[in-house]
C-alpha cells in the first residue's frame, strides 16, 4: 500500500491517480497521520449504462425558443463597437 502526504497529493496528484487506476490503494497522510484513504472504484461503477438525459430533457421540455444566451451576449458586444 503506497502512502502520500497532503502535500505530495497537490503536487503530484496525476502520479498518485496513476497508482489508484492500476488498482493499488493509496494512504493520505497529514503531518504523519493517516487521514484518507484512495481506493479504486469497484468495477461495476466503471460500466453503467448512464442514460440520455439529453433526450429526455427535450422530450420533457421541448426544443428551447429563440437564441442561445451566449449568442445573445456576443451579438450585443458586436453592435457596441
Amino acid at each position: 500500500m503506497k502512502t502520500a502526504s497532503i502535500r505530495e497529493l497537490q503536487h503530484h496528484l496525476s502520479k498518485v491517480m496513476l497508482h489508484i487506476y492500476h488498482g493499488e490503494e493509496v494512504l493520505i497522510t497529514y503531518r504523519n497521520k493517516v487521514v484518507a484513504k484512495l481506493i479504486p472504484a469497484p468495477s461495476y461503477l466503471k460500466s453503467i449504462d448512464w442514460p440520455d438525459f439529453l433526450k429526455r430533457s427535450k422530450y420533457i421540455i421541448g426544443t428551447p425558443k429563440g437564441k442561445v444566451p451566449g449568442k445573445l451576449i456576443i451579438d450585443d458586444r458586436k453592435e457596441r463597437f
